[in-house]
């Protein structure tokens, strides 16, 4: 059940989207960042500059956009679902990554450690 909404317009400032309604509030629509668009995705807003729009809000997550009366996004089970699939993805991702980071770094520690140590005693047989 979202707890705020935002009827106005859609403005935007530079590469960030905002609603602005009649009294003044102002609410971030899309911002994009390293590591991507929030609250909405730009891909939902871009082209709509100066339309009505109504943004829900579940605490600071968004829940339903709606331009000039058209639902273009609804946060549903299923968003959900995806939501935390992808995010699983890139946490298993990232652990293959440091798996095979330390795997490499630990072969190359002992292949430094032979080496030196074949030095040494190809050094002490010259001797």
């Amino acid at each position: 059940m979202p707890n705020q909404t935002i009827v106005g317009h859609l403005s935007q400032i530079d590469d960030s989207y905002f609603a602005q309604d009649d009294r003044g509030n102002t609410v971030l629509v899309s911002r994009c960042f390293k590591g991507g668009c929030a609250p909405f995705s730009r891909n939902l807003v871009q082209g709509h500059t100066g339309e009505p729009v109504q943004a829900e809000f579940c605490g600071k997550h968004p829940a339903r956009l709606l331009i000039s009366g058209v639902e273009v996004y609804r946060l549903t089970q299923q968003v959900i679902d995806e939501n935390i699939a992808g995010i699983r993805h890139t946490q298993s991702m990232m652990r293959r990554f440091g798996a095979i980071w330390f795997g490499a770094w630990l072969l190359f520690q002992v292949g430094i450690e032979w080496l030196g140590r074949r030095r040494a005693e190809t050094g002490a047989k010259n001797v």
